[in-house]
């Protein structure tokens, strides 16, 4: 029984990050909890390390 609540939390949470849209990225080097697991803001970063290191 407890696995079926952490496997619906983990599939709830996980659809939650992949579905959240920003309109302002944070701050870099700026503590926000959610660039852990938001998909959008990893990309973004990704992104930008990758423009940086290309420059």
């Amino acid at each position: 029984m407890g696995a079926v609540i952490l496997g619906l939390g983990f599939v709830v949470l996980n659809l939650s990050a992949n579905l959240e849209h920003r309109e302002r990225m944070p701050e870099p080097g700026r503590f926000y909890p959610s660039r852990w697991w938001s998909k959008e803001v990893k990309e973004y970063e990704a992104a930008q390390k990758a423009k940086e290191s290309s420059s």
